[in-house]
């Protein structure tokens, strides 16, 4: 740094001037024989940091959970949230550079990894417009793979990208193929749904909002053959057109008490609790017994 050839930027980050980084190249392509490999092993970094950073920050995911890395690949560790949030946002350029990096070399199932990161994370950075661009970048790569599930997966995420920037009939168009990708799949019927209704939801259509969370549902209870919630069960319980607001409980009327041992009756409804009433003691015959 003290001869300019790197700028620290941030604390612990830095960057170089295009001129040098241009020399930088030239002399890999000229001297470096693993040139490849190494680029190959950025991407790696990046897919596999990404995806748990993503796992970090929301959970699960409709994602398909990559490969181990590849010898000599080092995975970033987070020691919580916050810290992979900030990773997301510092690192954002370099995600996009992997990305396209990833579609250079080939590694296809890397690039969907990396476009799924970066769908939630342009989201949650409010980078909406460079959203729709990695996810056509992730059907591009599914279709190389010959992959209807990723293909279909990746449909689903760039319809929602288009939904947010107001292009409805182009997102519900996306929705459609995504369907056609995961006929054969009933859990990949239902992610199309559930994302179907985040569609209506932001249209403010909250009628086909809840009949799509309620299509969402059904493939997911015919294929585990047994009640259970699920996570498209939870969109039921919300209003529709869901915005994290839960729909209001019905008031149910007061529960009548039940008979306190050793009274006559219950407490009736609306009637004042007070001392329980006490029965008289039995009547007993000449040998004692108690009269029926």
């Amino acid at each position: 740094t003290r001869a300019t050839l790197l700028t620290e930027v941030a604390p612990g980050r830095y960057t170089c001037h295009d001129l040098l980084r241009s020399y930088a190249a030239e002399l890999c392509e000229t001297h470096d024989a693993d040139r490849t490999a190494a680029r190959r092993r950025i991407v790696d970094h990046y897919a596999q940091t990404a995806y748990a950073a993503t796992v970090l920050l929301h959970g699960h995911i409709d994602a398909a959970v990559p490969d181990p890395p590849a010898a000599g690949v080092c995975v970033t560790a987070f020691t919580g949230p916050d810290d992979a949030l900030a990773w997301f946002a510092a690192e954002r350029p370099a995600l996009h550079a992997a990305l396209t990096l990833a579609a250079d070399l080939n590694l296809d199932r890397h690039a969907c990894h990396l476009a799924r990161a970066l769908f939630d994370i342009l989201h949650r950075l409010g980078r909406w417009h460079d959203r729709p661009g990695t996810q056509q970048a992730a059907v591009a790569a599914a279709r190389r793979l010959g992959d209807p599930l990723e293909e279909a997966r990746a449909y689903r995420n760039l319809a929602v990208t288009l939904a947010d920037l107001g292009r409805f009939d182009d997102a519900h168009r996306n929705l459609d193929t995504a369907l056609d990708r995961s006929r054969d799949e009933p859990a990949g019927q239902a992610w199309t749904h559930y994302h179907r209704d985040l569609v209506y939801a932001i249209q403010g259509r909250e009628a086909d909002a809840l009949a799509a969370a309620l299509r969402a549902h059904r493939p997911v209870r015919a294929a585990r053959g047994r009640r259970r919630p699920s996570h498209h069960a939870h969109q039921l319980r919300l209003a529709p057109g869901t915005a994290g607001r839960p729909r209001p409980r019905r008031r149910l009327p007061p529960a009548v008490p039940r008979p306190v041992p050793g009274t006559r009756r219950p407490v009736r409804r609306g009637e004042p609790a007070g001392p329980p009433r006490r029965l008289p003691p039995p009547r007993r015959g000449p040998r004692g017994r108690p009269r029926r």
